[in-house]
């Protein structure tokens, strides 16, 4: 059985980018709740159900790689995809999808407050990002007038005949 680990989203300069909506499945499960509704520990609960049973794709949180964002489940007939729905991979369900609302009786009133709070740190988080970009820009700049792109492009083009040979319809 495969096991496949990738990131949907990150944030970046211009804000969260995410890919959630093409993670698609024959059966795709998304669950909406407030933070410390069991999302997590429901994703955590199918991998250990399923795993060793089919192949298994993962989706790491972008701010924390030890937590899921995403589960899918690859058997011989048939794709399960369960996805966590909630800001800031918010996805609007098709028609054809699944939406489980978690139970919002089992968490604790603080987390609200650190939701808030964790939202401010991650837009701090973006605005500084926006200001690396803006001095890789200024680098970029300078270098670029230093680089000689035509030799680049000779040297790429060179490496992809070497490793893929003219017998890939290259």
């Amino acid at each position: 059985m495969k096991a496949r680990h990738f990131f949907a989203g990150t944030t970046t300069h211009q804000g969260f980018v995410d890919y959630f909506d093409s993670i698609g499945g024959t059966d795709v499960y998304i669950l909406k709740g407030c933070p410390g509704s069991g999302k997590s520990t429901l994703l955590k609960k199918i991998v250990s159900r399923f795993q060793g049973k089919c192949d298994i794709e993962y989706f790491h949180c972008a701010a924390d790689p030890t937590s899921l964002d995403a589960v899918r489940l690859i058997f011989p007939n048939r794709s399960v995809s369960v996805i966590d729905g909630t800001h800031p991979h918010n996805i609007d369900p098709k028609k054809t999808d699944n939406v489980i609302k978690m139970t919002e009786d089992v968490f604790l009133p603080d987390v609200i407050r650190l939701e808030n709070k964790k939202k401010l740190y991650f837009m701090q988080a973006q605005k500084m990002l926006k200001k690396a970009y803006l001095v890789h820009k200024q680098i970029e700049k300078k270098y670029s007038s230093s680089v000689n792109f035509d030799k680049i492009s000779k040297k790429s083009e060179d490496l992809i005949q070497e490793i893929f040979g003219k017998s890939e319809n290259t």
